[in-house]
């Protein structure tokens, strides 16, 4: 047996995002089903409950068996369509998931076997396979799970990364590309966990030439990387990887060679020098990251249609490859380009190739051909595919045209599964366009930037003048920097950046604007988008009477009311007053005054690792109530870890609260209206990034409005915010305004959501908060700082008049004064007191005005304070 280093290398990110997924169209046809001359030496269609007739083992981290194996799974409840090699459009298979039937996250793996089968010699594992997640394109929260399936084992154990003791020759795949290493391959170690083999070691092919082979898949990736060639979207969600999707699979021993293919394209191929050449298949599932997937419903594997075949008693297929034999292309049409598609093996039958077109070139704009596939005819080896330029009068860079080999129950793909063309332009004009790439800039924070994109269409062969004209409400060398008439694109360049920086002042100015056009110039014509616009979002608001503050520069915690919740009643929250947020390092916060640093500190499930942590936490300032048109204002600071997996949390806020309730997501009995901020822009949970939460009644789980943090990419960029989407690891200024019936939530100045109040809240307190949707424990970097709270008036109708109806003790000695104000709210109203009828009145410090229970009516709270007798007004 011939062993190797076992490299564990896993990279799983719980990137905290959760969709609930779709069924995609298939933009290609499904790859066919093969056929087969003989019987298989063994089927399974799953359409009875064949349990009885497979072996199942499992393994977990803790040795708590923590997996599902359903046979005759009707699949069509998960809205999944028949698989490609099902007949009569039945909907049965297997279902198997792990790590999903308790709260105790761990890695876990399954393997089933069919009972008392041997199989030798050249033969074939084939299967359909549907692999699901949870979460967006590259998943969400603890998504990256594994398909695994082999051939040559016993049949009496679990295999899998984490085995203590394995056999056979076995393959694994991610849904989602969510790993360092989406494609694997091992051989089993007698005794001793599986030798995870790498690289050319594993077989996997390099089909770009660069020197790498692929086995990974990931969003950063070129669209052009072979993987995402092979698995493209928006046919696959999570381009590179098999997901969501029915793919069909086949592991292959012939002449002591092993190979796996997908949807009929060699992914690994490798002499088979393990020692297992016999034994029976292996079917199965793991997870090898401590961390529970969620929606944890959504991640699981169906096989359908599985069949074992006798290789000796097929027709030996051939391996198509395509080669780009005329390489290049140009207008006007006359100079054309070839592929050329060959065929190893017999040639003795015609034989359909099937292919579609990429690149960056346009079919049937920039060039025509006659199919998407092509017949090699009986007795060739060889087809050609030619490409003929279309002529415009645009001046264009050089463009591609790839070939790529479609899969086929016909034919092999090995590595040459694509060829690229060339096509050159005859020589039109330049042209030059301007776009705004980063379109928003935030006056307080010189690093949030705006970028124009001025590019060019046509030759790039020497440097390239360009004019422009500045204008916009915005005055250059005042509000911002950067801007100019005339910039250079370089040679062998498409195209050149202005970075703009926006200054910062007191000015009370509002939004202004920068617009760039592009103007008539020496060597180019103005294209289609002349100019674009980019926008300073000023951070100065207007002065506005303040109801309350709290700057957290002292332990306030006396004043407010802390109000938690969790999933496992385990009160695991930290609330931190007057905390020094220097030692996180974080600076001062925008609207501190002297450089203080002090704050309020929220996190929660973070000491506790008891199961189901899910928890949120509310404060309250206590006494305070708020009606009318008034904002709830405040600095905030969101951050999070990537040290361990679980980075989704949520920082909250909200208006118009009893103050007597925990509003957290997906809990009953909550009141108010509040809102939430997703800190890692994952945009998990279908997209909860920005959510507005409105209560319904005490039953239900308040209803929500939610946005993605992909609505914001080119708002919060990175830099300076740590990821793209949220407004993490910088100071933004947040508000939350009531003006009549229209409630605004804005962060720098942005719009987030905005709706009209259709509920029964209208006045009462303000929340601040912290909330973890997941049971698993995140980062101790996974926390919010609020600072500088402070609600404002907005003003509003002068109340027509005031009557007081009411005053009398309160049992604690305080003064109570109810009155009536019609059309007024809080922050227009003052409590004075003096010491006889007739004055003077000075204005009461130590009042408190807040709304009563009838429509109008207001009720005023102030310390008796010392002396025989006090005379009290209300004033607007």
């Amino acid at each position: 047996m011939k062993t190797r280093t076992r490299l564990v290398d896993f990279m799983k990110s719980k990137n905290s995002r959760s969709l609930s997924w779709l069924v995609l169209v298939a933009l290609c046809a499904v790859v066919a089903a093969r056929s087969q001359a003989q019987a298989p030496l063994f089927a399974d269609d799953f359409e009875t409950d064949t349990s009885a007739n497979w072996d199942i083992f499992n393994g977990s981290g803790n040795g708590t068996p923590d997996f599902s194996a359903e046979f005759n799974f009707d699949y069509s409840k998960h809205k999944i369509p028949p698989a490609p090699n099902t007949t009569g459009n039945s909907t049965r298979g297997v279902k198997l998931n792990v790590n999903k039937n308790d709260d105790v996250a761990n890695i876990a793996g399954v393997s089933i076997y069919p009972k008392g089968k041997t199989f030798s010699g050249n033969y074939a594992l084939r299967f359909d396979m549907w692999m699901n997640y949870n979460g967006p394109a590259y998943g969400g929260t603890g998504s990256t799970e594994y398909g695994t399936f082999g051939l040559n084992h016993k049949g009496d154990k679990v295999n899998w990364a984490s085995a203590t003791d394995s056999d056979g020759v076995w393959f694994a795949v991610t849904g989602e590309a969510g790993a360092a290493q989406d494609y694997k391959a091992f051989e089993g170690l007698a005794g001793a966990a599986p030798s995870d083999l790498r690289g050319l070691d594993a077989g996997f092919l390099d089909r770009d030439g660069d020197g790498t082979t692929e086995f990974e898949a990931n969003p950063t990736q070129a669209g052009t990387h072979p993987l995402k060639a092979i698995f493209p979207s928006p046919e696959y969600q999570s381009a590179g990887a098999p997901g969501k999707h029915w793919v069909q699979g086949e592991v292959r021993q012939k002449d002591g060679v092993l190979t796996w293919l997908l949807n009929g394209y060699v992914l690994a191929t490798r002499p088979n020098a393990s020692g297992f050449t016999s034994g029976t298949i292996m079917l199965g599932y793991m997870d090898t990251f401590n961390s529970i997937a969620s929606p944890k419903e959504e991640n699981y594997i169906i096989y359908d249609n599985v069949r074992v075949v006798n290789l000796d008693t097929e027709p030996a297929l051939s391996e198509i490859s395509v080669e780009a034999t005329d390489a290049e292309a140009a207008e006007p049409g006359t100079n054309t380009g070839t592929f050329t598609i060959s065929r190893s093996g017999a040639t003795t039958a015609p034989l359909e190739v099937r292919f579609r077109f990429a690149g960056t070139a346009t079919l049937g704009e920039d060039y025509a051909t006659n199919a998407l596939s092509v017949v090699i005819p009986a007795g060739a080896k060889s087809a050609t595919v030619t490409i003929k330029p279309l002529d415009d009068p645009k001046g264009e860079p050089e463009e591609t045209v790839s070939l790529i080999l479609a899969g086929s129950n016909k034919y092999d793909i090995g590595a040459a599964f694509r060829a690229t063309i060339k096509l050159l332009d005859d020589g039109d004009i330049t042209t030059v366009s301007i776009k705004a790439t980063d379109s928003n800039m935030y006056e307080r924070i010189a690093e949030d930037t705006g970028t124009f994109a001025v590019s060019r269409l046509g030759d790039t062969v020497a440097d390239l003048s360009v004019n422009l004209t500045v204008g916009g409400t915005a005055t250059a060398g005042k509000d911002y920097d950067g801007a100019a008439n005339v910039v250079v694109i370089p040679a062998g360049q498409t195209n050149v950046v202005l970075t703009l920086t926006p200054f910062d002042d007191s000015d009370v100015e509002g939004d202004e604007t920068i617009t760039l056009t592009v103007a008539g110039g020496v060597g180019y014509a103005v294209g289609a988008t002349p100019s674009a616009t980019v926008t300073i979002k000023d951070n100065e608001v207007a002065p506005a009477p303040i109801l309350f503050s709290d700057n957290f520069d002292t332990d306030s915690s006396g004043n407010w009311i802390t109000l938690f919740g969790a999933n496992n009643n385990v009160p695991d929250y930290a609330a931190q007053f007057a905390y020094d947020y220097s030692a996180d390092s974080v600076p001062p916060s925008p609207n501190s005054s002297g450089g203080s640093t002090r704050g309020l500190r929220v996190t929660v499930n973070k000491a506790d690792a008891t199961a189901s942590g899910a928890a949120g936490v509310n404060l309250y300032p206590k006494g305070q109530m708020f009606s009318g048109n008034y904002a709830l204002r405040f600095d905030l600071y969101l951050t999070y870890g990537t040290d361990v997996a679980g980075t989704t949390e949520h920082a909250l806020f909200g208006i118009n609260h009893s103050g007597s309730k925990t509003n957290r997501h997906a809990t009953a009995g909550s009141d108010g209206i509040w809102f939430s901020i997703e800190g890692d822009g994952s945009a998990s949970d279908a997209g909860r990034s920005y959510s507005t939460y409105v209560a319904t009644n005490a039953t239900s789980v308040p209803a929500l409005v939610k946005k993605s943090a992909r609505e914001f990419d080119l708002i919060f960029t990175k830099p300076p915010y740590v990821v793209a989407g949220a407004p993490s690891g910088q100071w933004v200024d947040v508000e939350v305004a009531q003006t009549g019936k229209d409630i605004t939530w804005k962060i720098n100045g942005t719009v987030i959501q905005q709706q009209a109040n259709a509920s029964a809240f209208t006045s009462g307190n303000v929340m601040l908060g912290y909330m973890d949707t997941f049971a698993s424990i995140g980062s101790q970097k996974n926390f919010v700082v609020f600072d500088n709270v402070r609600v404002v008036s907005l003003g509003g109708a002068a109340p027509t008049e005031i009557k007081i109806s009411g005053i009398g003790l309160l049992p604690d000695g305080r003064v109570q004064i109810t009155f009536s104000a019609s059309g007024g709210d809080t922050g227009q109203l003052a409590l004075e007191a003096a010491a006889s009828v007739a004055g003077p009145y000075a204005k009461d410090a130590d009042a408190v005005i807040r709304v009563g229970v009838v429509p109008g009516q207001f009720v005023a709270t102030t310390p008796r304070g010392a002396g025989s007798m006090k005379f009290y007004r209300v004033k607007l």
